[in-house]
């Protein structure tokens, strides 16, 4: 056999590739019996000097060296470096067995010892593939390490682990780049039986402060219960402002800072058990600002935002840390001073000096922007003892002592007395009314035209109206407040569009008339109701009207409290053809955030904005830019409120062509308005459109 042969036989692809360096040609054929009598899966090559091995290393790598100590030209020692990290066993003579264990500090797997009558070749195919096993086990351990080490870099969090002894023996690279982190184990550790979670706030070099849930737990060893203690960090700042701005949200006015009615009636709550367990009284004022609307239509809804922001930095100066201040909506607050005294007549003077510091300072003038603007407050009062009312009837005796206080002239305060009392039972017998109107025909519908510069009379809207046998004609904003609050809203809701369907089948059936859309005022009470679709669809079917002639308007603040039930509902609707118009648009609060989840068709614009359109530049933008957003929306515009014919040709310069009010004509009942709609402005050019009913 040549210098650097290959002995192969017949052996697998996937045979051990064994490099055999031994200079002893009695040695190396005893090896190759044994390798070939045993049948072993070799795949060997043979090199004598380590000249010949540095050459053939040079251009293999081998699963096995079995290398010879001693070589002519030198030992094995001399192929440390070109041995790399291939696997290799070293043969020797037992003179030399000193110099193999040296070589396997020096990073030889094995060795073995040659004896006279080579029994160590029996050993060789045991070792090699011990050796094997080990160094793919310890491959698969690194491999195994290296992807947890991964997983642990790529973690959010900083993890790491400490032996009994407290020295980190494992940490990943969020935990190397922030070496202050929680999670060392402290002295109480040492008795850590289950995990343990903790929060701690930390401060980091550049100054910054950040917060951190921790999980401390034990980790079991293999010959004690505890080896040590691991712990997992995860930074949790993010979580806690956000926790701290939903709490915001939920529980402060977000324009003011103010505590928002839900926490007020929290905090009406503790005062009603503090009063009653130390006898003292305590009083609600509520605070509404006079004309403030009239400074939001004049000034802008900014300088209203500025104004309201200025009461509520005086008011809470008019009241001591324990007491409450709160905005409900709008403009209106409601301040609540608690303790004190136990007597009524000083507790009521007391609380009238709180009310006279809160007129005196809300009233003072104060700057906004450029201009500089008062307000007074409309102010009602009312004591409380304990648990002698119940908040509600608090919250309304103070209520309606501002309205007295509206009554008596405004910027001054009331306390209520028995005399509002009777107010509140008058309005008990309106409800009572009201009942019997629905049952008795009391109510019914007026109907309003929309009008389209090009087209004529496009659509109408229908006005709910209550003939009261006692007080007349009574418009909606005198009862559906009241119906509002004991239920009646929905069935009067349902009453108003079963009308509607029915007024449409008539009109169906006219030729001058079919085809015009018919638009009904729905609450977000009545969306909130899971009948409130179903109800809409047995109208149109019970009526046989097509749906797309049935358009529902609805307000800006609908979906607020409750959007996953309201779109819910009005997606619903909008699938069977049923359209949808936001009216009052633009003097809410909402209505850029809402406006693309509502599946609307229309916008309408509040009536409010149109007062002074063609007097004041600030409501003509802000009427132009709702122009502009229902035509990148997609949405027809209609202007409500229009009066004159300046607002009609000032919309109509801004891009709005479809309009409402009383320039065209009045709310009327069904006869009078389709005589209407037979004479101008109605009937100057409206067609008579070949609609196909929408299927039901």
């Amino acid at each position: 056999m040549t210098d650097g042969a290959s002995v192969s036989g017949s052996v697998a692809a996937d045979a051990i590739s064994v490099l055999l360096i031994e200079d002893d040609l009695v040695d190396e054929m005893a090896t190759l019996r044994i390798v070939i009598s045993q049948a072993l899966p070799y795949r060997m090559e043979v090199a004598r000097s380590v000249a010949e091995a540095r050459k053939v290393l040079a251009q293999s790598r081998f699963d096995v060296i079995l290398a010879d100590y001693q070589l002519p030209d030198g030992t094995s020692f001399d192929l440390m470096d070109a041995f790399a990290d291939q696997l290799v066993i070293f043969v020797t003579g037992a003179w030399e067995e000193s110099a193999a264990a040296l070589a396997l500090r020096q990073g030889v797997h094995d060795y073995l010892v040659k004896d006279n009558d080579r029994k160590y070749l029996q050993l060789l195919n045991y070792r090699v593939q011990t050796a094997l096993h080990l160094r793919r086990t310890a491959k698969a351990l690194r491999e195994s390490e290296a992807r947890l080490q991964a997983i642990l870099d790529h973690a959010p969090a900083s993890i790491s682990a400490y032996d009994a002894d407290g020295r980190l023996v494992l940490s990943n690279r969020h935990h190397a780049q922030h070496n202050n982190l929680p999670g060392h184990p402290s002295p109480a550790d040492a008795e850590l039986l289950a995990a343990v979670e903790s929060e701690e706030t930390l401060t980091h070099p550049d100054g910054s402060r950040h917060t951190y849930l921790t999980v401390r737990f034990p980790m079991p060893g293999t010959d004690s219960p505890r080896a040590g203690i691991g712990a997992i960090s995860v930074d949790i700042t993010e979580r806690k402002h956000a926790e701290e701005r939903i709490r915001d949200l939920a529980f402060f006015d977000p324009l003011t800072g103010l505590p928002n009615r839900r926490l007020l009636v929290d905090r009406l709550q503790q005062a009603f058990a503090i009063s009653a367990r130390h006898a003292q009284h305590g009083a609600v004022f509520f605070i509404d600002l006079d004309h403030f609307k009239a400074l939001n239509d004049s000034l802008g809804h900014d300088h209203g935002d500025l104004l309201l922001v200025e009461v509520a930095h005086r008011l809470l100066g008019c009241v001591r840390g324990e007491d409450t201040v709160a905005r409900i909506g709008g403009d209106e607050f409601v301040v609540m001073a608690v303790g004190l005294s136990d007597d009524a007549h000083i507790a009521a003077a007391q609380a009238a000096l709180v009310g006279e510091k809160i007129l005196s300072a809300v009233s003072a003038p104060c700057r906004l922007g450029l201009h500089v603007h008062s307000v007074t407050p409309s102010i009602g009062a009312c004591l409380f003892h304990g648990r002698e009312l119940v908040m509600d009837d608090l919250l309304k005796r103070a209520d309606l002592a501002m309205y007295q206080a509206k009554n008596a002239g405004r910027g001054t305060l009331r306390f209520f007395d028995p005399v509002m009392q009777a107010t509140l039972n008058a309005r008990l017998v309106l409800e009572h009314d009201l009942r019997r109107a629905l049952d008795g025909g009391e109510l019914s519908l007026h109907f309003q035209g929309q009008v389209d510069g090009d087209q004529g009379a496009v659509g109408v809207e229908a006005l709910l109206r209550w003939l009261h046998p006692q007080h007349g004609m009574l418009l909606p904003d005198q009862f559906m407040p009241v119906a509002e609050q004991n239920g009646l809203a929905l069935p009067i809701g349902q009453w108003v569009i079963d009308r509607a369907c029915a007024q449409l089948a008539a009109w169906s059936r006219s030729p001058a008339l079919r085809g015009l859309r018919l638009a009904v005022n729905v609450s977000s009470r009545e969306f909130r109701q899971a009948a409130f679709a179903v109800g809409v669809e047995r109208s149109l079917r019970l009526h046989g009207v097509a749906p797309g002639l049935l358009r529902l308007e609805v307000r800006e603040g609908l979906v607020q409290g409750h959007a996953e039930q309201t779109l819910a509902c009005m997606n619903l609707l909008k699938a069977l053809g049923v359209s949808f118009s936001i009216e009052d648009f633009g003097i809410g609060f909402s209505s850029l955030r809402y406006l693309k989840q509502l599946p609307l068709d229309e916008i309408k614009i509040a009536q409010s904005l149109m007062r002074s359109l063609t007097s004041s530049a600030h409501d003509a933008a802000i009427v132009r830019t709702i122009i502009g957003i229902g035509r990148e929306l997609g949405l027809s515009v209609l202007a409500a409120g229009v009066e004159t014919a300046q607002q009609q040709a000032c919309l109509q310069s801004l891009g709005c062509s479809r309009w409402q009010g009383y320039l065209f004509g009045r709310p009327a009942p069904l006869a009078e308005f389709e005589h209407q709609l037979c004479s101008a402005p109605y009937a100057a050019s409206r067609p008579i459109w070949p609609l196909a009913p929408a299927p039901l």
